[in-house]
């Protein structure tokens, strides 16, 4: 190795191994990890583009196989990140050179990837890991307790193996385009290195892979589209709306899907978007003007008292606050620090919100229950016992919102069937 680009290759270890540390204690104090990461990056302007990727690349690799390399914590942490770094299937670099030679690791050929990690540990260990002992099972990738409270009361048989693969692989971008200009939106994408392809049967969800920041796009700015995923883009879907009624989004969070409400619903009626945490207010507001829908109403809700007395609405959507086991793809970080003890207490407050949500809901109106998780606590445990002591709602047939299979009223967005989050819906109809 030339020693300019050994000199270079040894910086962006240095740098990877100190971004690295930081954020996994910061995680470990309850910080988001993409957040903290974005912090400590904005002090180190002197990092160009190309470090910046490779340190989030091996910073989010390591709380993806955090299961299986915290064991060298304490011992290497040139082992931890190279370990990670290359169960991501990303090629062999100067980097990696560095940190196996500070690991007394083999050094491979160049562009050599590890082989699909997800096997027997003889496929992959063996080869890089011949004189370790410990074992790499499967199921250690999640905390435990998510494999004990997963159950499928869908009468479908779980893939326990392709679940885990889609945790451990990045989850792609999804957009939801809102132009009558799609060929122009798609010139765009084209010109900026951007591969898109749109979803076979959910109007106006496209798939986009690439590196380039989208929402530097001038069509991004102008609201030609909105980032959310395919799962999110179920939820609005399942719920329906029709031009000119009035719509509750309870805890609309960035505001996401107020704004889809908004757009099936042509911009006519109106959508109430409430949020309890006001530093997301001012994202819902500017999101709605970036996309020109003048028929969201934006307000601070303290979760308790009600908005509505009378029954006012078409429909109520609680996408209620939750583990986000769906999002471990997109956030793994998040899957280390959550108990089963803080998921039994969610299930309390999810109900809570459930029981001031109805009485927005008119009669013969529409209940809409979601979450971002995979846990029958979180989702069917929730509707069932709502509707054990709420005898005036009743599930309502809907067709799956992504492939139109009917359902009975509840169902699940698998990640690992759609290359998306994993989200929960429940619909309920006030009799």
């Amino acid at each position: 190795m030339p020693q300019r680009t050994k000199s270079i290759a040894g910086r962006q270890a240095t740098v990877c191994l100190e971004i690295a540390q930081k954020v996994l204690e910061s995680s470990r104090n309850r910080q988001p990890a993409d957040k903290s990461l974005a912090g400590l990056l904005r002090q180190r302007k002197e990092q160009g583009a190309r470090d910046r990727r490779l340190i989030r690349q091996v910073v989010f690799a390591m709380f993806r196989w955090w299961g299986w390399i915290h064991q060298w914590e304490s011992s290497c942490w040139s082992k931890l990140l190279l370990i990670a770094y290359l169960l991501d299937r990303n090629p062999w670099n100067a980097v990696c050179d560095i940190w196996a030679e500070a690991s007394n690791l083999p050094k491979m050929p160049a562009d050599w990837m590890l082989p699909q990690p997800l096997q027997e540990k003889k496929n992959w260990a063996d080869q890089y890991l011949p004189e370790e002992k410990q074992s790499f099972q499967l199921t250690r990738l999640l905390p435990s307790f998510f494999w004990e409270a997963l159950a499928n009361p869908e009468n479908r048989e779980i893939d326990e193996k392709e679940l885990l693969s889609s945790f451990q692989n990045r989850t792609p971008l999804w957009i939801r385009t809102q132009t009558s200009d799609s060929p122009a939106l798609f010139s765009q994408f084209q010109k900026n290195n951007l591969q898109s392809f749109p979803h076979p049967k959910v109007l106006n969800a496209v798939e986009l892979h690439g590196t380039i920041n989208v929402h530097e796009l001038p069509l991004f700015k102008a609201g030609a589209f909105e980032i959310q995923d395919l799962a999110s883009q179920g939820i609005g879907l399942s719920c329906a709306p029709r031009s000119g009624e009035q719509w509750w989004d309870v805890c609309a969070g960035g505001g996401g899907k107020s704004l889809h409400l908004a757009a099936l619903m042509e911009g006519k009626g109106r959508v109430l978007s409430t949020e309890i945490r006001r530093s997301k207010i001012s994202e819902i507001q500017r999101r709605a003007k970036r996309g020109r829908w003048q028929n969201i109403l934006v307000k601070h809700w303290d979760g308790k008292a009600l908005v509505s007395q009378g029954g006012d609405f078409d429909g109520v959507l609680v996408d209620a606050p939750c583990s986000g086991t769906g999002t471990w793809s997109r956030n793994p970080d998040a899957r280390w620090k959550t108990s089963l003890a803080e998921i039994e207490a969610m299930t309390l407050q999810q109900r809570e919100i459930l029981e001031l949500a109805k009485t927005g809901v008119k009669r013969g109106g529409t209940l809409v229950y979601a979450t971002c998780s995979l846990l029958p606590m979180e989702n069917h445990g929730v509707v069932e016992g709502f509707l054990e002591d709420n005898r005036d709602f009743r599930l309502l047939e809907m067709p799956h919102p992504l492939t139109g299979e009917q359902s009975s009223g509840m169902l699940t967005i698998w990640p690992h069937y759609f290359n998306s989050d994993g989200v929960f819906i429940a619909k309920m109809k006030r009799r």
